[in-house]
C-alpha cells in the first residue's frame, strides 16, 4: 500500500505496529536535506502506546523512514480527541553529533564527498575519539556518487556544528543529496533485529533539455504539468573580483587581488583573511586557503536568474518512472523562459480528497549578461 498504511518500528527497525486510521498524512523527501512528516488521525491507546521516543515510521512507497518527535493531542467541540504526529526522516540522526576536532577542518580544496564520509566515519557510524559514547552501530554510510564525478569543495571549519549541519552544507554547495533508508543485514535467516540505517550519498539525474542521452523532461503550462512558478533576475548582490587582506601577520595589507575584468564590468568585494595567518605552516598552503576563501564567498555573489516552482500530477511524465528525487529536469514557463532546476522535494499527501503528489523544482542559475 502507501500512505494509507504506515508502519511503527522500534529501535531495532522492526515492525511493531500499524497507523492505518488517518484522516491525513503529509510525508515530504527532501534531496539536500530531511524530509518531515505529519500524521493527524483521532487519538486511541493503541496509538498513544506507539508513541514513543525512537520509533521510526515507513510506508511501502518510500525509501527513507521518519522519526517520531513529537505529537500533541486535541479535543474538538464534539469531546472527539485527536492526535497530531510529526518528526523528520531517519537523516536527522546525524544532528546528534557534533564535529569534533579531528575532523574539524579543511585546508585547500578537497574531494566533497571524501570530506562528508570522514565526517560521518569520524563522528558517528566509526569515531575514534570517544568511541564508547559516540558510536552509532545501527548506521552505516554508503558512497553512491561515480568517481568520474566526483565534485571538489573549497574547504571550510565544521567544529562545534552538528555533524547534520557540516554535511548538508557541503551537498548543498556541491549538489549532492542525501538519504536514510532501512537494509538488512546480508544473510541473515530472518530480518528480526538485522535492520540498520544505511546513510547514502548520491547525485540526481541530468534528465534536463541540455543531455542527449535520456528523454527530457519538461515542466511548463503547455504541458499541462507545471501549478506555480515564480521567475526572477537579480545583479543586486553580484560580484566578479575577489580582493583578499588581512590586518595582522607579516602579509599585512590586500595580499591578492582575483580576476582582470576591467571598468565598468568589474565589481570588487573584499574578503578578510586575517584568521588564516596562523592556521597553515607554509606560504603554499597559506594561498590556498586564501583562495578558498575568495572563492567561498564569491559563490554567494554571482549574478544570478532564480525559477522555482510546482509540479502537479500529469499523464506526461510520472514520478519514479520518468524522474525522481534530486533529477534536474527542465522547467519553462510562457514568456520563453527557460531554466534547468533540480527536484529538491517530493510533497505526498492523503487526505479525504484522495491522494496527491507534488514535486517542488528550485534553482539558481548563473547567468553571463
Amino acid at each position: 500500500m502507501g500512505l494509507d498504511e504506515i508502519y511503527v518500528r522500534d529501535k531495532n527497525l522492526n515492525k511493531i505496529g500499524l497507523i492505518d486510521n488517518a484522516e491525513s498524512v503529509i510525508w515530504t523527501n527532501r534531496y539536500f536535506e530531511c524530509g518531515d512528516f505529519e500524521i493527524y488521525a483521532k487519538a486511541t491507546s493503541q496509538i498513544l502506546k506507539l508513541c514513543k521516543n525512537g520509533r521510526f515510521l515507513s510506508h511501502s512507497g518510500s525509501y527513507e523512514p521518519m522519526m517520531i518527535e513529537e505529537y500533541k493531542i486535541t479535543t474538538d467541540l464534539d469531546g472527539i480527541d485527536y492526535i497530531t504526529i510529526s518528526g523528520r526522516c531517519a537523516t536527522a540522526i546525524l544532528a546528534r553529533r557534533v564535529v569534533h576536532e579531528y575532523s574539524w577542518t579543511n585546508i585547500g580544496e578537497t574531494y566533497a564527498d571524501l570530506k562528508i564520509k570522514d565526517l560521518i566515519e569520524q563522528n558517528v557510524t566509526n569515531p575514534e575519539l570517544y568511541r564508547n559514547l559516540r558510536l552509532i552501530d545501527k548506521m552505516k554510510y554508503k558512497n553512491l556518487v561515480p568517481t568520474t564525478s566526483a565534485k571538489k569543495y573549497p574547504g571550510g571549519t565544521y567544529l562545534g556544528k552538528s555533524v547534520y549541519e557540516a554535511v548538508t552544507d557541503i551537498c548543498k554547495y556541491v549538489g549532492y543529496g542525501i538519504k536514510t533508508s532501512i537494509k538488512y543485514t546480508a544473510g541473515a535467516t530472518t530480518i528480526e533485529n538485522t535492520g540498520f540505517l544505511q546513510v547514502t550519498l548520491y547525485e540526481g539525474v541530468d534528465r534536463s533539455k541540455k543531455q542527449n542521452k535520456l528523454p527530457a523532461v519538461v515542466f511548463s503550462p503547455s504541458y499541462g504539468n507545471l501549478a506555480e512558478s515564480e521567475y526572477g533576475v537579480s545583479w543586486t548582490n553580484y560580484a566578479n573580483a575577489g580582493t583578499a587582506y588581512t590586518t595582522s601577520g607579516t602579509n599585512k595589507g590586500v595580499l591578492e587581488v582575483f580576476n582582470t575584468v576591467t571598468g565598468l564590468d568589474r565589481y570588487e568585494t573584499s574578503v578578510d583573511v586575517s584568521d588564516a595567518v596562523n592556521l597553515t605552516e607554509t606560504y603554499e598552503l597559506y594561498m590556498s586557503m586564501i583562495h578558498a576563501r575568495v572563492n567561498e564567498k564569491m559563490a554567494n555573489l554571482r549574478q544570478n536568474v532564480a525559477f522555482d516552482g510546482k509540479v502537479v500530477f500529469s499523464e506526461s511524465f510520472k514520478y519514479k518512472d520518468d524522474y525522481n528525487l534530486g533529477d534536474i529536469v527542465t522547467m519553462e514557463n510562457d514568456y520563453g523562459a527557460s531554466e534547468t532546476l533540480r527536484i529538491v522535494e517530493v510533497i505526498e499527501s492523503l487526505d479525504s480528497n484522495g491522494y496527491i503528489i507534488t514535486p517542488v523544482l528550485k534553482g539558481v542559475t548563473e547567468t553571463t549578461n
